[in-house]
């Protein structure tokens, strides 16, 4: 099941949330995680509410090459879902035949989520770290085109800028590979790449849009998410066909509302790279 079908699951049951619910962490543990010589050990403290001084250690062959803590990841304290192995797990995600460490949190209250990557250095025989805030979305890791190749699906977080103060789930899907070249570890922007993921998120949000009946911050951002969407498929038209019909039912406010969005949703696509 998609991130975003899984988001429409809950809405059917009439409770969507704005993030995945805070697990209960609060007493000392830790959690192990193994895949071929590599092994990696996730430990924590007990905290008031949530873990604190989360620590990474990892092995491999039996030999120790990086045991600390990782702030980066988990400041103070934070949410860790663990047991999740989609929050703490190996995974090759370069396709190098060595896998990378990869440990999901929420380091604040609510509701952004942070990736680590803990990549193994040939060169120096040690271990890289690479943390990236992916804001407030459901992050998954999977091969999205089955190319064999592993991907980080997240969410367009420069779409906080449609409809300001305002977060969603729904924004469109950002889809990241990793590379470790010599200069260091990054993420690269697959999302051009991967469009079949765009478009379940284009039809799946379609099926949220039907539904729509009042004119609200929400309502702006399902559809200009599903207008970026169909604008990076190719499809600018239709997705402005399903704007205009939208404003006509009165979803997106009155007549000077909607035309004061349609010129800031068409500025931000332009300026964002969808069209």
């Amino acid at each position: 099941m998609s991130m975003k079908l899984a988001i429409l699951a809950v809405l059917a049951a009439g409770a969507l949330v704005p993030a995945v619910a805070r697990a209960s962490n609060s007493n000392a543990g830790s959690e192990t995680t193994t895949a071929g010589p590599v092994s990696a050990t996730l430990s924590w403290d007990a905290g008031e509410e949530d873990p604190t001084n989360v620590r990474l250690s990892i092995s491999r062959a039996g030999s120790v090459l990086f045991n600390r803590a990782i702030p980066g990841v988990c400041p103070q304290e934070c949410d860790l879902s663990v047991p999740d192995t989609d929050n703490f797990q190996l995974v090759d995600l370069d396709r190098d035949g060595e896998p990378e460490v990869v440990v999901s949190a929420e380091p604040n209250e609510c509701c952004d989520t942070t990736i680590g990557i803990y990549g193994f250095n040939a060169a120096t025989g040690t271990y890289t770290e690479l943390a990236k805030d992916m804001g407030e979305a459901l992050v998954d890791i999977e091969d999205t085109d089955d190319n064999g190749t592993v991907e980080i699906v997240g969410n367009d977080q420069r779409f906080k800028n449609l409809v300001p103060g305002h977060s969603s789930l729904f924004f469109p899907p950002a889809v990241f590979g990793y590379e470790h070249p010599a200069s260091g570890p990054q993420l690269v922007d697959r999302t051009r790449k991967t469009l079949d993921v765009v478009s379940e998120a284009a039809d799946e949000l379609k099926s949220l849009l039907n539904d729509l009946k009042t004119a609200d911050a929400f309502s702006k951002i399902y559809v200009g998410s599903y207008v970026a969407e169909e604008y990076l498929l190719g499809h600018g038209k239709f997705g402005m066909k399903e704007f205009n019909r939208q404003a006509k039912r009165g979803t997106l406010g009155n007549a000077k509302s909607v035309k004061k969005f349609r010129t800031r949703l068409l500025r931000l696509l332009k300026q964002y790279g969808y069209r």
